[in-house]
């Protein structure tokens, strides 16, 4: 015993003679794998070893029996790597058989595990094991004896879903399985019936590991249809089946025996959860293809490319099943989603199919588009910015079925009732309004029973409004066109008729107009009727016009608080402050100095006394008071219209001097 305490691994180096050529045997290389605390004589000492008793002249290690006591693992000796008779002294051992498909009787199965024991624990050798002990005629017989065979537990751990046919495929066979017999031998009509045993694919004859089954599918993986791993089941859906009732059975659809024929359309329908209901179970566009069976061609229909535009959870029966539709009833043999009419329930925007250049759709024979905005024509629509055909036709959207075919006399006549409100045409629109009012235009629906123009003449009263679809105003008047001959030709509407959208006013001032008083009329003025672009202005014209006025001057003429707005009328101006040369300086405190202070005249403002008395001391002069500001020298007869006859203008004139020095010169 002990002879570790010698001959071990790292022992026998110590007790060499080197000059005496003495060493003590070890470990030789290659000896099989045991712990480094293993001591020699649990093998090679005692009954079936090379040392039967005390060590001899003449013992050696060689030739002793293996003893398996204690050891938890296989694969350090039986592994498929090892080989055969790598280990000294060992003429023959078992590992694993290979394990590449196809089967064989001599293959192993395929296995994820990493050692022997995870299935043949309970059949490992107990005891010595001779080392020149003849190898069994078939590999791994010790491991397959009946009473210790691997559960079906043991051999499917780790086995990864969906390659069962990796070891089940017809025709495979693999060592040890014939201690799984088969039974029963051959298809039973009982589906509760529990195939016992290792099988492969069923056949069109039994076999050993073959049920008799002629109509078996011949190729795809045991896991589509059989889930269990401990026996087979006879018939178990596919974890990719299509829904089914609760009540239904399999004959109920699979009327064949053979259940890879495919069943009928109308049995399908007939028992899924729902005949006419919750379609987007099967038929969704994520739905459909979880379901098909490639091998047997089977698809399911789905949302077709070019489908009219629907919400991912919008039901196939909300358009294709019931009234209407091309399904009325339950799902027929013949049943099919074309034909069906388009149910405009609950949708809140037309573009998505009817906006210019969507579609065509699958299955609609015709669809209102949005009719072209260019050119102006009785088929054109008025041009919008509306993002949506409901932002003014909301009031008339179908609200029912539509027939995938319908046609309409005349494009947007569905939409033309009630007739959109003004405010709803305009939207956003505040100016370039002759891109759809100019002279001669016209665009669908705008006809007089939708949008009557009225009054159809030109009133004389400034307050008449002009409701209805109108285009620019000419010498006659038309269909959309009120009798204006003084009307301007050219200009955009909102020169004068600002941005109100409900109507057009008879008579408005266009932006810039000169400022009037509250009750003047445009008559008084404008004596031309008809032709606001012409105004008197004669000196009895230019009179009365400013009686019409506000009454301050500079609130048009000045040259400090109004910019030149007042110009709409060919050839009318306003005289300004420096429309003809400088001005007089004329502000007190940086404030205008009225004109009407000076000019009374509203016809010319030529030869008028200069008031003085409007002038302060606080002007602009460079000189820090007013009168310097016109008269200090040099400046006579620069100012428009005045000859100033008080300058200085030589060297022997007297200049004020500062407070306390009077007459002090050059100050």
């Amino acid at each position: 015993t002990n002879c570790i305490q010698c001959h071990g691994a790292t022992q026998a180096p110590t007790f060499s003679i080197a000059a005496n050529s003495f060493t003590i045997k070890s470990l030789s290389a290659g000896h099989i794998p045991i712990p480094a605390t293993q001591s020699c004589e649990v093998c090679h000492v005692g009954a079936k070893s090379s040392i039967p008793t005390t060590v001899q002249n003449t013992s050696k290690f060689a030739g002793s029996a293996m003893d398996h006591i204690g050891l938890a693992t296989c694969n350090a000796c039986h592994g498929a790597a090892i080989g055969n008779g790598t280990f000294p002294g060992i003429t023959s051992i078992v590992v694993l058989p290979p394990t590449a498909a196809p089967g064989g009787p001599g293959s192993h199965i395929p296995s994820g595990t990493t050692d022997c024991s995870v299935c043949h624990a309970s059949t490992a050798p107990a005891g010595q094991i001779p080392a020149n002990s003849v190898k069994a005629s078939v590999p791994g017989t010790l491991f397959g004896t009946a009473a210790s065979a691997p559960t079906t537990a043991q051999i499917h751990a780790n086995v990864t879903a969906g390659t069962c046919s990796s070891c089940h495929e017809g025709g495979y066979t693999w060592v040890g399985m014939s201690n799984y017999p088969l039974n029963p031998a051959a298809l039973s009509a009982n589906t509760a019936t529990q195939y016992m045993g290792f099988q492969t694919r069923p056949g069109a004859a039994a076999g050993t590991f073959i049920i008799l089954d002629k109509a078996h599918p011949t190729t795809g993986d045991c896991s589509k249809c059989h889930s269990r791993t401990d026996y087979f089941e006879a018939t178990v859906k596919p974890s990719n089946h299509i829904p089914t009732a609760a009540t239904a059975v399999c004959a109920n659809c699979h009327t064949n025996p053979d259940f890879s024929v495919m069943p009928a359309i109308a049995d399908d329908h007939t028992y899924a959860p729902s005949p006419t209901t919750n379609c987007i179970q099967c038929h969704g566009a994520t739905q459909a293809p979880t379901f098909s069976i490639a091998a047997n061609g089977f698809t399911i229909k789905s949302v077709v490319t070019g489908h009219v535009p629907i919400a991912a959870t919008d039901s196939c029966e909300l358009c294709h099943v019931g009234p209407g539709s091309s399904v009325t009833g339950t799902v027929q043999n013949t049943s099919k989603f074309s034909g069906s009419r388009m149910n405009h329930a609950g949708i809140t925007t037309c573009n998505s199919c009817h906006a210019a250049g969507t579609g065509p759709f699958v299955g609609v024979g015709k669809i209102i588009q949005l009719p072209p905005t260019s050119p102006a024509g009785a088929g054109s629509h008025i041009p919008s910015g509306a993002t949506d055909c409901a932002t003014c036709h909301m009031a008339t959207m179908p609200t029912g079925l539509i027939a995938a075919s319908a046609t309409t006399s005349a494009p947007g006549t569905l939409f033309q009732t009630p007739a959109p409100s003004t405010s709803q045409i305009h939207t956003g629109i505040s100016g370039n309004c002759s891109s759809c009012h100019d002279t001669g235009y016209v665009w669908m629906g705008m006809t007089q029973a939708a949008y009557q123009i009225n009054p159809k003449t030109l009133s004389a009263s400034s307050t008449t409004q002009y409701t209805g679809f109108n285009t620019r105003p000419v010498a006659a008047g038309g269909t959309y066109s009120i009798a204006d001959p003084a009307h301007p030709a050219t200009g955009d509407c909102v020169s004068c008729h600002g941005t109100n959208t409900n109507y057009f006013s008879g008579q408005a001032e266009p932006a810039g107009h000169i400022p009037t008083l509250g009750g003047a009329s445009c008559a008084n003025c404008h004596t031309t009727p008809g032709n606001f672009a012409l105004y008197d202005n004669s000196p009895a014209g230019l009179t009365r016009l400013h009686t019409q006025v506000t009454s301050s001057c500079s609130t048009c003429h000045s040259d400090v608080t109004n910019p030149p707005i007042f110009t709409g009328a060919p050839g009318f101006a306003i005289v300004r402050m420096s429309t003809r040369g400088p001005h007089i300086p004329i502000t007190n405190g940086g404030a205008p100095v009225e004109c009407s202070g000076c000019h009374k005249s509203v016809t010319s403002f030529a030869g008028t006394i200069m008031s003085h008395a409007a002038i302060g001391d606080s002007g602009v002069s460079a000189a820090g008071n007013a009168c310097d500001a016109c008269h200090e020298g040099g400046f006579g007869g620069r100012f428009f219209g005045i000859q100033i006859n008080f300058t200085r203008k030589d060297s022997q004139h007297y200049i004020c001097g500062a407070p306390g020095t009077p007459n002090a010169p050059n100050t």
